[in-house]
């Protein structure tokens, strides 16, 4: 069975916007259930599905995960949405970020 990473946002801040992409700061609790240790000085960025639509990435730098499935690792990063021409991408990341603002929990799944 394929072990998923779990995530739990705790804040986000906003860094930037306009009418084609959104940037914001996150603070994200990151439980590692891989069996890996990964030190201070790796750099990891993946992109962002929701809906079946790319929607963008989430950029984690100099981060610490210990191996530990009953513990979540505080990870600063940031998050940043790009809208496309795409009418469907569009309204995925409205949905989601209505979702969000609305206290319920969007699924977003992430690619390496």
């Amino acid at each position: 069975m394929a072990q998923k990473l779990q995530v739990q946002l705790q804040s986000m801040s906003l860094v930037h916007s306009s009418s084609m992409d959104l940037d914001m700061l996150t603070e994200l609790g990151i439980n590692n259930t891989f069996g890996l240790s990964i030190d201070d000085s790796t750099v990891m960025k993946f992109g962002l599905n929701y809906n079946g639509s790319n929607i963008g990435y989430v950029k984690l730098n100099q981060f610490q995960l210990i191996n530990d499935d009953n513990f979540y690792s505080n990870v600063s990063s940031t998050l940043s949405l790009r809208v496309t021409d795409n009418e469907i991408d569009r309204i995925h990341i409205d949905e989601l970020l209505g979702r969000y603002v609305s206290g319920l929990s969007p699924k977003i799944t992430s690619s390496f």
